[in-house]
């Protein structure tokens, strides 16, 4: 009976990790994420932006896939305080313990250098007490095709 009481006392202790998460408060996690990338991206700190993920944490750019929070951050640094970055959290779902979320992203360069953007998702995982990306995923929405010259006449 003893034993019976420990692994229940043992279970109730774990059980929180494992709780499930409501589409509610897996929006705030992206939202508070995604405001903390902006803020990181903004000042230029790719240290704080590849904190934003997990160890071992994967962000899937149009350029390639970087694997790791020590190839995450070398690359951001790269472009990380050379623009003015802001996202849009479209769409957030728990999925049990854990977050995903989806939206759209603008990066706009200094001094009138061209702006592009495109979309995001991500999933979020708890990482020891807060939140983590374990993958980030961005793709770039390509630029307008000129338009058409009228017909000749």
């Amino acid at each position: 009976m003893r034993l019976v009481m420990m692994l229940l006392a043992a279970l109730s202790v774990a059980m929180p990790a494992y709780a499930k998460m409501t589409d509610a408060e897996a929006r705030k996690v992206a939202e508070t994420t995604s405001d903390k990338f902006n803020e990181d991206w903004n000042k230029g700190d790719a240290k704080g932006l590849a904190a934003l993920f997990t160890r071992n944490g994967t962000l899937v750019t149009p350029g390639g896939l970087l694997a790791g929070t020590a190839a995450i951050e070398k690359d951001l640094a790269q472009a990380a305080g050379k623009s003015t970055h802001t996202t849009t959290v479209d769409e957030a779902h728990a999925i049990g313990a854990n977050a995903w979320a989806a939206g759209s992203f603008k990066v706009e360069g200094p001094n009138g250098h061209p702006s592009f953007g495109g979309f995001w998702s991500s999933l979020y995982v708890r990482d020891g007490h807060g939140w983590k990306m374990r993958l980030l995923m961005i793709n770039t929405t390509p630029p307008k095709p000129p338009a058409a010259p009228p017909p000749a006449k």
